[in-house]
């Protein structure tokens, strides 16, 4: 169990799929607009008839990487990055959101086109050598098979996008994706055992189950237009379920999944107003090689920005160059995004990305990849 003082790191850990909590805030800030024409407090807000977060989750895999109908909300988001022997190299994302519109217990619509859920996804697919960026969202009711969950075998699904657990307690998926000549075939293998947070909730709304899995050696293919890459890599997977709070006021939030290439990983959040006043909340943790968690917060790590990226939307500014350091671990790290321009102009808007990690530890040099997502900054 992670201890208690990492709860928050969690929480606001869903801003990763685009639904984040800002309960810091919530007493002196605005509510959230709607984004896209949706009322997203209207959507996600209590319903009757879900089951809430009340004790700690027994977890069970594969059947914890499918679907939980009866609670209101539910997020699978997977982001890696990926190499072919001829050098090519590739970061990508692809992210399920489901939300409840009624109970699983509720009577049955008449109409074949009725729903009791709805999916949101989205896949987005990063060229290095290109020097290219593509992002793709879909939305779909879960009627007529358009998309929906499975339990044999376990999978979810948005349209011709589908994860699949493959099996039985280490964590292996298949993942594929098409849309507008860009597509991924992958099969991931678990390298590490999740990462279970203390989910002691109490029955507190807004609180969900979730886990991660840092390190997934991943394999497959490729598509480019007519151009088919064999690859392999690593990947990392975010899960949650349960009633997830809706985000309020003008923040900035950054989030920073990292891949070491001597087997440890770091998961550093960032949370500040966007005016720059107040302090920024930072905290995260380190994962050794046989999973050991390590956890810092503000104290134990500095962040300083050392470059932006002015979006071509609008002039929009994110931080676009990030060194690290932590002080106790004697770990300086400097963080390089693999292409400028990785905005995703969807639903929710913000940067995430690919990015190359480059540094030091204690005067020996170390490196890897990893994903920062930058949410807010477009709002």
């Amino acid at each position: 169990m992670f201890p208690r003082k990492t709860h928050l790191f969690w929480l606001l850990a869903l801003i990763a799929i685009g639904i984040g909590s800002l309960q810091w805030l919530q007493s002196n800030e605005p509510a959230l607009e709607p984004q896209g024409g949706i009322p997203l407090a209207e959507l996600l807000g209590e319903q009757e008839g879900f089951a809430r977060v009340e004790a700690p989750w027994s977890f069970s895999f594969p059947q914890d990487h499918g679907a939980h109908s009866r609670y209101r909300t539910e997020s699978w988001h997977f982001t890696g990055h990926l190499a072919s022997e001829q050098e090519a190299h590739f970061g990508f994302q692809l992210s399920f959101f489901r939300v409840g519109l009624k109970p699983p217990e509720a009577p049955p619509r008449p109409s074949a086109w009725g729903a009791k859920e709805i999916y949101r996804g989205h896949f987005a697919l990063t060229d290095v050598n290109q020097g290219r960026f593509r992002a793709f969202e879909r939305f779909s009711r879960a009627a007529l098979g358009l998309s929906g969950a499975d339990s044999s075998p376990t999978q979810v699904w948005v349209e011709n996008w589908r994860i699949q657990a493959l099996g039985e307690e280490n964590a292996n998926f298949r993942l594929r994706a098409t849309a507008d000549g860009a597509s991924i075939d992958l099969t991931l293998r678990n390298l590490k055992p999740p990462l279970l947070p203390n989910n002691d909730s109490s029955g507190q709304a807004g609180v969900f189950y979730s886990y991660q899995f840092t390190r997934l050696g991943a394999q497959g293919t490729i598509q480019r237009g007519n151009q088919i890459y064999p690859v392999k890599g690593l990947a990392w997977l975010d899960r949650a379920w349960g009633a997830v709070p809706v985000p309020a006021g003008p923040v900035v939030w950054d989030r920073f999944l990292l891949q070491l290439d001597d087997g440890r990983e770091l998961l550093i959040f960032r949370l500040r107003r966007r005016d720059g006043s107040g302090t920024p909340i930072n905290s995260g943790f380190l994962v050794d090689r046989a999973g050991k968690i390590q956890s810092f917060d503000s104290e134990a790590l500095t962040i300083e920005i050392l470059d932006y990226w002015e979006s071509p939307k609008d002039g929009t500014p994110y931080p676009a160059r990030w060194r690290f350091h932590l002080p106790a671990q004697g770990i300086d790290l400097r963080l390089t995004p693999a292409v400028a321009n990785q905005e995703l102009n969807l639903l929710l808007r913000y940067w995430g990305g690919l990015v190359q990690v480059r540094g030091q530890e204690k005067g020996k040099k170390i490196k890897g990849q990893g994903y920062v997502e930058l949410i807010g900054y477009g709002a």
